[in-house]
């Protein structure tokens, strides 16, 4: 069951006291390394399982979502709530370089193609970012509770497969400007209008690789036109170099061109990167050196 207003809020004066101290969210529910997966047991895998990832962002420390429910549509229309694995709210930003949470899963599910999946969120849990500064801003997402989040992407289910599919939550391009809020609480900073990607687990690849540490990767599709600033408004995904490694996880095998920025400016490309499907989605990526 979903937690009352009141826990909602009790935990968000514990994230605020977290930050005034310069720690760090832990709490997301079984986020899952990519480097530590395991091949499923089909005997005891769900029919149908969705995770969560996310591209970064740099101006916020963490950004959090309640999802209330996951649904996928079947081709006549007809709706299917899928059980949710988890009911706390989501810190988007821990969800990075491939690392996933587990969202919700069924046992069962009719084979056939799906053509689009939605997820709905907590009314009583508006969305929410907290800035670099450790400041708390109310996230304004257009029809989150209500029509829900859409993801215009088909599936296919075939009988007897097990299928994991991972919701890529690309916050670098979903976060925009709303406004300066004059000071008033309850006029909301920022907007979350979600940008979601659909990958199938058994067939997506990743580009990995080293480079210098705060650079932004933008991944893009091998014609596509590449940005001028590292928003990666026409990429297909990005990562953000840490410890001197980058990830650009769940990307559909094929050709693909990197852009490299560093504070902001563009310092490099890097041309015709192969992706292939990895083995059991471990961490068998191209390996990239970054300019």
């Amino acid at each position: 069951m979903l937690r009352d207003f009141k826990s909602i809020v009790k935990a968000a004066v514990c994230v605020l006291v977290i930050d005034a101290c310069g720690g760090t969210l832990g709490g997301n529910p079984e986020i899952t390394d990519p480097d530590q997966q395991q091949v499923p047991d089909t005997a005891t895998t769900p029919a149908l399982t969705f995770s969560l990832t996310d591209a970064p962002v740099e101006d916020a420390r963490h950004v959090y979502v309640a999802v209330e429910s996951v649904q996928i549509a079947q081709a006549e229309g007809t709706w299917i709530t899928i059980p949710m694995e988890t009911d706390e709210e989501i810190d988007l930003l821990q969800l990075q370089n491939g690392t996933t949470s587990l969202l919700a899963s069924i046992e069962s599910l009719p084979a056939g193609t799906y053509g689009q999946t939605r997820l709905v969120l907590v009314e009583e849990a508006p969305g929410r970012l907290i800035d670099n500064e450790g400041v708390e801003h109310a996230l304004f997402i257009p029809s989150g509770n209500e029509a829900g989040l859409k993801i215009q992407t088909a599936f296919t289910k075939v009988e007897g497969v097990p299928l994991s599919l991972t919701i890529d939550f690309d916050l670098r391009k979903s976060i925009k400007a709303a406004g300066s809020g004059n000071g008033n609480s309850s006029k909301s900073k920022y907007m979350l209008k979600p940008v979601l990607r659909l990958a199938d687990n058994s067939k997506a690849g990743s580009a990995t690789g080293e480079g210098e540490n705060g650079s932004v990767v933008c991944v893009y599709a091998n014609d596509a036109t590449k940005d001028n600033d590292d928003s990666c408004d026409n990429a297909i995904t990005s990562a953000t170099v840490k410890n001197g490694q980058f990830k650009a996880a769940f990307l559909e095998p094929g050709t693909y061109d990197l852009r490299v920025f560093r504070n902001k400016i563009a310092v490099g490309d890097v041309e015709d990167v192969e992706v292939t499907a990895d083995s059991n989605n471990s961490n068998a990526g191209i390996k990239v050196k970054l300019p």
